[in-house]
């Protein structure tokens, strides 16, 4: 059985194509469909437009206003917390994405103390408590920030000398399985 499917890349020329060739994840509302790339940041797109062979996405790029060198602009993850806010975690830390009534904006979560490492993986749990996990430094909590307004986070780390700590810095994924055990 063979089913009728079509490849969408990336034209440097169109500002309407795919930012990248290469698609780290997806997510969506219920009328919009999200793709984070390896490089210049999101994708969003109609669902209603995605039964064709050429879609027109919209690009929601991201710098921080004081980018200095090297600036990585990759999307490794993204967590929908409402079908108007989603979390994402970048090559420069977490971020959120958030519809308006004039479109998408994307911004850093603005926490205490602030999450500018790699985020890989994020990771929301029934109480919206927030996780994320990080490329080399460890696992980051944000406790529910509807009830956090200053946006305190915890971090926890891996210390070789202590075995009560995380067993290493990159932290890929994260589940909570039917017993509610949470892995990492």
């Amino acid at each position: 059985y063979k089913k009728k499917f079509y490849s969408y890349l990336r034209n440097p020329f169109e500002e309407t194509t795919l930012n990248s060739n290469t698609v780290m994840c997806f997510e969506g509302t219920e009328n919009e469909l999200i793709i984070g790339c390896r490089s210049n940041g999101l994708n969003i797109v109609p669902k209603s437009q995605t039964t064709g062979a050429k879609l027109n996405y919209t690009r929601i790029p991201f710098t921080p206003e004081h980018a200095s060198g090297t600036f990585h602009d990759g999307i490794w993850d993204i967590a929908r917390q409402t079908d108007s806010l989603f979390w994402v975690g970048t090559e420069q830390g977490l971020y959120y994405l958030q519809k308006t009534r004039s479109g998408w904006n994307m911004q850093p979560f603005d926490g205490k103390p602030a999450i500018n490492h790699s985020i890989r993986k994020v990771f929301i749990d029934s109480n919206n408590n927030i996780w994320c996990g990080s490329h080399g430094f460890g696992l980051f909590f944000i406790p529910n920030p509807e009830l956090n307004k200053e946006g305190i986070s915890f971090h926890y780390q891996s210390v070789a000398e202590n075995p009560n700590t995380l067993s290493d810095g990159v932290i890929l994924d994260i589940f909570l399985d039917s017993r509610k055990r949470f892995w990492i």
